[in-house]
């Protein structure tokens, strides 16, 4: 991608990244590592999707619709859909009056379009929240043209940050997760199944690829971003123009906390 197409789409990511904060009452400017994670994050996927010059996109699981609404913006030559069971996730993308297509369906149930119907598939941090995950790439499967892409983000289960807190003595493990019990069941009771629960750590290649397996797709490349930090209360003290730095120049480490994958449809 060329430098001012990259530049454009960073700006149309962090331009809708600050409206969801502003329509929700959020303060994303006191919330460094998130914005700069999900700038990262957003662009890296978008990137990936665009690789096969597709003319059909789907967001399963669009959640607040940041991503596929961005995608959208910045390819106004592509037919996007938004599928998501929440209705109040689907009612704020279509008050945001874009090009995208919103649907409400449950991914697990299967989704109204005809096999073999899509060029790419996307599907943000959606993944660890499911008690039948596989069903999510099966279903992916399904619905890919030959030689489409799925580009999947989750935590990834592999990082740094993963086996150091395997190492951590509870007392001190349980300080460290404090407010962010949700996200790590592996280490936390967490009574509630709530669908914000995180059911598992994450994936990492092997446990994805095992995933895949029989839904006619084989992973390709993947990627690891974030810091080696955990626990969101650190975050907010690392300068932003450091976190930025980190996120964008460290391709060499190949074993940090975010996790993106992408898998190809195969004749």
């Amino acid at each position: 991608m060329l430098r001012a197409d990259r530049s454009r789409l960073e700006d149309i990511i962090l331009r809708n990244t600050q409206r969801f904060a502003d329509d929700y009452g959020k303060s994303f400017q006191s919330w460094s590592y998130y914005r700069q994670m999900s700038l990262y994050k957003y662009r890296t996927v978008i990137e990936m999707i665009l690789v096969g010059s597709p003319k059909t996109v789907i967001d399963m699981g669009c959640g607040n619709n940041i991503l596929i609404r961005s995608l959208a913006e910045f390819r106004p030559d592509i037919e996007c859909f938004g599928i998501d069971v929440s209705k109040n996730e689907l009612e704020y993308g279509i008050q945001q009056e874009s090009q995208v297509h919103f649907l409400r369906a449950d991914i697990l149930d299967g989704v109204p379009f005809r096999d073999g119907s899509i060029d790419a598939i996307l599907s943000s941090d959606v993944i660890e929240h499911l008690d039948y995950p596989g069903q999510l790439l099966q279903e992916a499967g399904r619905l890919l043209k030959t030689g489409g892409r799925f580009v999947v983000t989750c935590p990834h289960s592999e990082s740094i940050t993963q086996h150091m807190l395997r190492l951590m003595r509870p007392a001190l493990r349980e300080k460290w997760l404090s407010g962010d019990e949700i996200l790590h069941p592996e280490f936390c009771f967490i009574e509630t199944m709530h669908p914000g629960v995180h059911r598992v750590e994450g994936y990492g290649k092997d446990s994805i690829s095992r995933l895949a397996q029989g839904s006619g797709m084989t992973l390709g490349g993947t990627k690891t971003h974030g810091v080696f930090l955990t626990g969101s209360k650190l975050y907010n003290l690392i300068p932003e123009s450091l976190l930025r730095f980190l996120f964008y120049y460290h391709d060499f480490v190949p074993a940090l906390p975010g996790f993106i994958a992408t898998l190809e449809k195969m004749d």
